[in-house]
């Protein structure tokens, strides 16, 4: 296995993560490449495999993982790519990372043509999300005439009962 990329849900605190672990060290010592998506740097971290390397993972769990992971360089950007590891604080900004890579290895025309085909815009700065839209010129608000459009607010909690709360 040349690159392995760990994914992972909301609670991966919840885990135990021994197995995962035990078996992410023995691929890596294979010399497996090593990426996470959003939470899935929490078991990369767990099994040692980000000392020394900077890393991301979505802002609402930086806190939290900078608590239990003081010794990483965790920087809340939208990706990192540090020599052999790959993080990204989230689902779409894996694209954006992927898409560096593609260009970074084999060039900004099949990286533009890739990002076409799965009809995903030019990859983003890797950023912190806070200062992304500063940076790319979006706004954190949107307005539709001069009425906000509602917010959905849904979580883990809501699941058994279906429910999706509009805000605002």
């Amino acid at each position: 296995m040349d690159r392995l990329f760990v994914v992972s849900g909301i609670d991966v605190h919840n885990v135990d993560p021994k197995p995962i672990v035990a078996w992410l060290r023995k691929v890596e010592r294979m010399g497996t490449v090593m990426g996470a998506v959003c939470t899935g740097a929490h078991l990369l971290a767990k099994a040692g495999l980000l000392d020394g390397y900077r890393c991301t993972i979505h802002w609402e769990n930086l806190p939290g993982f900078s608590e239990a992971f003081p010794e990483i360089d965790a920087t809340g950007g939208l990706f990192e790519i540090d020599r052999d590891r790959f993080t990204s604080a989230g689902g779409t900004t894996a694209l954006d990372m992927m898409l560096t890579l593609i260009a970074s290895q084999h060039g900004p025309e099949l990286a533009s043509s890739v990002a076409e085909g799965i009809l995903h815009g030019l990859a983003k700065l890797s950023v912190a999300p806070n200062e992304a839209g500063m940076k790319l010129g979006v706004e954190t608000k949107h307005v539709m005439g001069d009425e906000d459009l509602p917010i959905a607010s849904w979580t883990s909690a809501d699941a058994d009962h279906g429910d999706l709360e509009l805000l605002g």
